[in-house]
């Protein structure tokens, strides 16, 4: 390669016709089958290549947005959508930045790592044009459930009452943290019975529940 600076526009091309086709060589663990190209991959591939030509980059995540529902088997299912702006900056000091979105449901606390690595994934393969079979979800498949659903009636009095009021006033806590993953905040934080208690545990217990329900009221 010469001692000339190409700019980002000029490198972009190359580092296609370097990198080549990136296979789907790892495989999805939990519901769904299928094989897909994990972002280490990318990268690894990637990374070489990119380091060759000088280019460096940087990320930023806006428009974040986190939400959780328990579902009608009392599991909570965080969901979490980011937009992520990844710019790549030639040897010239010129650059060209994508943005992609990302989105990830998890039943731990993964959602927004997830939706974090989805978006950087795309944000690579868009900007360097790298060939693929098809759009990959996410390595981890998440089956979602349908969300608990509760009566009029059930709702009246005990443990289903307990809950659907957790759930409502955990929906309108101020803040970027609201619903179950402010609930397990105010667990991690609870001294007493409640001390190192995971919130799908309190779930099914109606006194837990409502000594949850006595912290979120004097939290407020």
């Amino acid at each position: 390669m010469s001692d000339k600076k190409l700019s980002i526009y000029e490198i972009i091309p190359l580092v296609r016709e370097e990198v080549g086709v990136i296979r789907k060589a790892q495989e999805a663990t939990g519901g769904a089958r299928y094989k897909y190209r994990g972002t280490d991959t990318i990268i690894n591939a990637l990374a070489p290549v990119l380091n060759k030509y000088g280019v460096f980059t940087t990320v930023e995540d806006f428009d974040y947005n986190h939400t959780s529902t328990v579902t009608a088997s009392n599991k909570v299912l965080t969901t979490a959508t980011l937009l992520k702006k990844v710019t790549f900056y030639g040897p010239q000091g010129d650059s060209v930045y994508s943005i992609c979105a990302g989105e990830n449901s998890d039943y731990s606390d993964k959602a927004t790592g997830g939706a974090s690595t989805y978006a950087y994934r795309y944000a690579l393969v868009q900007t360097f044009v790298l060939p693929t079979d098809e759009d990959d979800p996410d390595a981890k498949y998440v089956e979602k459930e349908a969300p608990a659903a509760v009566s009029a009636q059930s709702a009246a009095s005990g443990i289903d009452a307990v809950r659907a009021r957790l759930v409502e006033k955990s929906k309108n806590i101020p803040g970027d943290v609201t619903g179950s993953a402010y609930l397990q905040v105010l667990l991690d934080s609870a001294e007493g019975p409640l001390a190192g208690r995971k919130l799908a545990q309190v779930w099914a217990d109606e006194d837990a529940l409502n000594a949850l329900e006595a912290l979120l009221e004097a939290t407020k």
